[in-house]
């Protein structure tokens, strides 16, 4: 994907089933594992994130163990969240004030980084940061797989309609395709 933003971009980035769930009935994402490819180049990705914010449902299932052990992290990344987080670290910070604010601290904190902020997914976390204008990017990798149900990409308050401009897209020999888009200007 093309550099030629000024600021960091915050990219919404997650896998998505082709019914538009990001994860099971019991938030677990096992449907994805047949899927990682090194294709896919999630090194590259990663490298490109300085900082990455995630919601408070994401946070606890990821540190439920349902996932694997949580991974350590190279850039700091915040836990939107107003509860208190048990066992805390350096890596994994609450954040309990407006997405606005963490934003703009962090564009300032990455500005010549060459570094992006990665929402890293929870449906509802996202849409607060969407409604607020602050998803410059949604990167969404559909994989060939109908869960049924779970837990949705857009939770059902979020169907305003929006349009957003595709920047690009391709397929991967495993079926998934990797589709960006970027918000419209203005």
């Amino acid at each position: 994907m093309n550099r030629q933003q000024a600021h960091p971009l915050v990219r919404a980035s997650l896998a998505v089933s082709l019914d538009g769930y990001i994860a099971d009935k019991n938030g677990g994402v096992d449907w994805l594992n047949p899927f990682f490819s090194d294709e896919m180049d999630f090194a590259g990705f990663m490298n490109g994130i300085g900082a990455a914010v995630m919601g408070r449902k994401t946070y606890d299932i990821a540190v439920s163990g349902v996932l694997g052990p949580i991974p350590p992290t190279i850039y700091p990344t915040y836990v939107l969240t107003r509860r208190p987080m048990p066992n805390p670290s350096a890596r994994y910070e609450p954040f309990s004030c407006q997405p606005s604010q963490l934003v703009k601290r962090l564009r300032a904190e990455l500005v010549g980084s060459g570094k992006d902020i990665w929402h890293m997914g929870g449906g509802e976390s996202i849409e607060a940061f969407r409604a607020a204008g602050l998803i410059d990017r949604l990167e969404l990798r559909i994989t060939p797989v109908l869960l049924g149900e779970g837990v949705p990409l857009f939770p059902q308050h979020a169907r305003a309609e929006e349009r957003w401009k595709l920047g690009g897209n391709r397929a991967f020999k495993n079926g998934t395709v990797e589709s960006w888009y970027e918000r419209p200007a203005g």
